[in-house]
């Protein structure tokens, strides 16, 4: 049988067991990975659970979300098929091409901040991709889950991580859209710039620029301390300029 993320249940049995969402099937990507067109990736921390809940707890239409395994007649994750997570992974891929799809709005947000730094950047295009560090939903929010259960899903989610990372072309940009990701992808190499720490001028957020090879392949990447997707649209602007130029002091070429 295939290695699937679909049926991941690295979880089970720890502290992070309870936190997690398990009728929801994991993320490994928002968006596919098209080599030929890719230029980068967001970095965030993991898939939200009102992709498939909205506001009242109640689970979406499912042409509106991602899968789920009762979307396949199943009890839990072991029982998908390859046929089932075949589908779940093509649902996925066109999460940002589906009509019917509504996007969470973390992404509608970061959609504008990636026309700032450059016109071709999209999700839509397929320009960029989503990656998180964790690949399932949780049932709160992330900042508050306890420590040792948050410590817990980034260590089983590495994996994942590093296999979506080895799959992008070499140089692909990595846009890391907080401290988390920041902290995460220093954990994997060492980050190499002309300055060590970058400050950016808006709204006291601090960042950093660089490269980084991780494995066989080398990296650009761009990381600032807060969410985009959270700063009001001059403070954004601002960012999406500092963005752009720093990269291309890390030789990226836009159209």
């Amino acid at each position: 049988m295939k290695q699937f993320i679909e049926r991941c249940v690295d979880c089970r049995g720890t502290v992070a067991e309870s936190v997690i969402e398990w009728e929801c099937l994991p993320i490994r990507t928002f968006g596919g990975l098209p080599s030929g067109r890719l230029k980068a990736i967001t970095i965030g921390l993991n898939p939200a659970l009102d992709d498939w809940k909205d506001k009242n707890g109640e689970w979406r239409d499912s042409t509106e979300r991602a899968a789920t395994i009762f979307d396949y007649q199943k009890a839990k994750r072991e029982d998908l098929t390859d046929q089932d997570c075949a589908n779940a992974i093509r649902r996925r891929g066109e999460y940002f091409g589906n009509p019917n799809k509504k996007w969470h709005c973390y992404f509608e947000s970061m959609e504008a901040f990636l026309a700032r730094i450059d016109r071709k950047w999209s999700y839509v295009l397929g320009t960029v991709a989503h990656v998180d560090l964790i690949v399932c939903p949780t049932k709160v929010r992330f900042g508050k889950i306890n420590e040792q259960a948050r410590v817990a899903l980034l260590s089983n989610c590495q994996k994942h991580f590093l296999k979506t990372l080895n799959e992008l072309p070499e140089n692909t940009v990595l846009l890391l859209n907080g401290d988390l990701p920041i902290s995460q992808i220093k954990s994997l190499g060492q980050i190499l710039s002309r300055t060590p720490t970058q400050l950016v001028n808006v709204n006291g957020l601090s960042g950093i620029a660089g490269w980084i090879q991780i494995g066989t392949k080398k990296f650009v990447v761009c990381g600032w301390s807060q969410s985009a997707a959270k700063l009001s649209p001059p403070f954004k602007l601002d960012l999406a300029y500092w963005v752009r130029n720093e990269l291309k002091n890390q030789g990226v070429r836009f159209d």
